[in-house]
């Protein structure tokens, strides 16, 4: 998929009909910005947030800051995406104090509202 592809299909609401639709964007979203970015820039204040500037494609834009302690990259999201749903599915009976079903929560949370 290219940029313009993406666009179009961010642009259409009724792609976006439920949660599923949201992580398979941003999947999609995360697995073009692997191979298509110019430069990740690194913000001199504060390491952990970067901007994701685009190639010729994207005219060389860049990105708002993106937290890189909160965002997943394509490999890790896929993965955690999965867990992120069957955490949904339990979320009344999981254990709020698990660090690591927070982090899956939150990280994906930030992830697919970055790029959707």
């Amino acid at each position: 998929m290219n940029l313009k592809q993406l666009v179009n299909k961010a642009s259409n609401k009724s792609h976006f009909v439920d949660l599923q639709a949201f992580i398979e964007f941003c999947g999609e979203y995360l697995n073009y910005a692997k191979d298509h970015l110019q430069a990740k820039i690194v913000s001199q204040n504060e390491n952990h947030y970067q901007f994701f500037q685009y190639n010729a494609e994207g005219n060389f834009q860049i990105t708002r800051p993106i937290n890189s302690n909160l965002m997943y990259n394509a490999d890790s999201f896929s993965e955690s995406a999965k867990e992120y749903l069957k955490i949904l599915q339990s979320i009344k009976t999981i254990d709020k104090k698990d660090e690591t079903i927070r982090n899956i929560l939150n990280n994906t949370t930030y992830t697919i509202q970055q790029f959707v």
